[in-house]
């Protein structure tokens, strides 16, 4: 999909949509334009040993990138 080009407006609307739209999530996902961004979380949660929090249920995915990797999934949902 493209926005018409020469329609005066066209990209102030889309914008105003995606803002209706994405209400819930603008926290973690601006947008500018026709960009949507999924902001990442603000920590990575570094523990004292140096190493990186995981998910309790698999050791092999740190957890900042859980948490990221769920709010993309509830943006495109």
């Amino acid at each position: 999909m493209v926005l018409p080009q020469g329609w005066t407006g066209s990209l102030q609307i889309f914008h105003n949509d995606i803002t209706f739209i994405l209400q819930d999530e603008i926290e973690i996902a601006p947008n500018f334009s026709d960009d949507v961004s999924v902001l990442g979380p603000k920590t990575r949660y570094k523990m004292e040993d140096g190493g990186y929090e995981v998910i309790r249920n698999n050791e092999g995915i740190r957890r900042f990138v859980w948490k990221h990797l769920n709010d993309v999934n509830r943006v495109l949902h």
